[in-house]
């Protein structure tokens, strides 16, 4: 934060008198400022509530203002600051509860870690905070729990593996989940048979559009369409260029062909 005193241009030098009444303005511009920042640090995260402190700081130790004219000390000013630390923790660790929409993968793992590292470096205690490690501990288990829940209805072996692995190492039993290992194994089997379907009707499709390539009825732009959903669907999740008749030297070949036919057309 900078005071910048702007002089006139055509005054070719400052008089005292002049100079007192620009310094003067500035100090109470600064002065105004500083209050105000004060009162609207509630509002801030706490990067922005310290770089107000450090700010407010600088004007004071450079004779802009006075503690007395802001009316708080610098103690209120890192009271303030510490109060908004606080909160900001107290509302990452509110956000690991399993009915907020925070996961552990988007997020969750940073709060926790964050936390952590704020008291393992003694800028915070869990006596200010008002849980324990233990708390977080819970809380994280209770997420796991509940991403388990919701990954079973749309279950991948990815997730069945992480699920198996949880029960092994005791973040959760068969109970708390709500099923067991024969509902997942179950679960499993049938997402694989809606992938297999899905993926036999992607090649399905991309097959009927690579013919209407060659086939003389179908206009030029229905065919670049045709291109480019051919290839959409062989970058898809369910199927790949080798699992296709084809390949996409042919896509690019029958429609240098139609292309040419256009022309001559």
């Amino acid at each position: 934060m900078r005071i910048i005193l702007n002089y006139p241009e055509n005054v070719p030098y400052l008089n005292a008198e002049h100079l007192d009444r620009v310094l003067t303005r500035h100090q109470k511009d600064g002065v105004r400022m500083c209050k105000g920042n004060f009162i609207n640090m509630v509002r801030y995260a706490h990067a922005d509530a310290r770089l107000v402190t450090d700010n407010i700081k600088t004007i004071v130790s450079a004779g802009i203002a006075t503690w007395d004219q802001l009316g708080f000390t610098s103690d209120d000013l890192e009271k303030r600051a510490r109060e908004i630390l606080l909160k900001e923790i107290k509302g990452m660790y509110a956000a690991l509860e399993p009915d907020r929409c925070l996961s552990l993968e988007h997020g969750g793992q940073q709060n926790v870690k964050k936390i952590r590292t704020l008291v393992e470096f003694g800028i915070v205690t869990w006596e200010e905070l008002g849980f324990t490690d233990d708390d977080l501990r819970e809380a994280i288990r209770q997420m796991e729990l509940r991403d388990a829940r919701q990954h079973f209805s749309w279950i991948t072996e990815y997730h069945a593996r992480q699920i198996h692995i949880h029960i092994d190492i005791g973040t959760y039993t068969w109970e708390e989940l709500g099923f067991t290992e024969g509902d997942l194994r179950k679960r499993l089997w049938e997402e694989k048979q809606k992938d297999k379907a899905r993926r036999e009707a992607c090649i399905a499709e991309a097959c009927q559009l690579f013919e209407s390539l060659s086939d003389p009825d179908v206009s030029p732009e229905k065919k670049e369409s045709s291109a480019r959903c051919i290839r959409e669907l062989a970058g898809c999740a369910y199927i790949r260029w080798d699992e296709l008749p084809f390949i996409d030297a042919q896509v690019t070949e029958r429609l240098d062909v139609a292309r040419q036919v256009e022309l001559q057309s």
